[in-house]
């Protein structure tokens, strides 16, 4: 799994589970609704102080929101590919 597409289910599901919507999560973190919605798609790559706001509007660590979801096998790479074994 990308790290881009890991970033956005780790982020829509802290959202749901806190009962936020875009907007009000972009309120509480400082960025934009849209942005929140290409996150969660999975459709850009998140920049750091996007992960940092991100991650303190919903009270939570940076960390935990990059960590791979349950269920999958973390393999990253720098380009995205599935490492050769």
């Amino acid at each position: 799994m990308l790290l881009h597409r890991a970033f956005g289910k780790n982020l829509r599901r802290e959202r749901d589970l806190r009962g936020l919507t875009m907007s009000e999560l972009a309120r509480l973190s400082g960025t934009h609704a849209s942005e929140i919605s290409r996150l969660e798609k999975g459709q850009r790559d998140p920049r750091l102080s996007t992960v940092h706001r991100l991650a303190r509007g919903l009270g939570v660590t940076p960390a935990y929101l990059l960590l791979p979801p349950q269920g999958y096998e973390a393999r990253w790479t720098c380009s995205g590919r599935q490492p050769s074994r």
